[in-house]
């Protein structure tokens, strides 16, 4: 389903910038900008929640006793680490 959306005209000046020295049609680059500004939101708030965990010793310290489990794991042989 295609939906229209307003953008400003110096957005479109870029947008059409970008289109020409591409190649790549103005759907594609918005749909590759809201892509990579949504994994770097996510990345952010990833990263957000990390720093808040590092920042409470228990639950930091549980989560290196986790890591620790899982890095036996890796040497259990079920993994192939070739």
């Amino acid at each position: 389903m295609s939906k229209m959306v307003r953008i400003s005209e110096e957005t479109s000046t870029n947008l059409t910038a970008l289109q020409k020295s591409t190649g790549k049609s103005k759907v594609t680059l918005v749909e590759i900008a809201i892509d990579k500004l949504y994994k770097d939101f996510f990345l952010l708030k990833a990263n957000r929640a990390y720093e808040k965990l590092k920042k409470n010793k228990k639950k930091w310290n549980e989560e290196l006793k986790e890591r620790e489990s899982w890095e036996n794991t890796s040497n259990d042989g079920l993994i192939n680490n070739e």
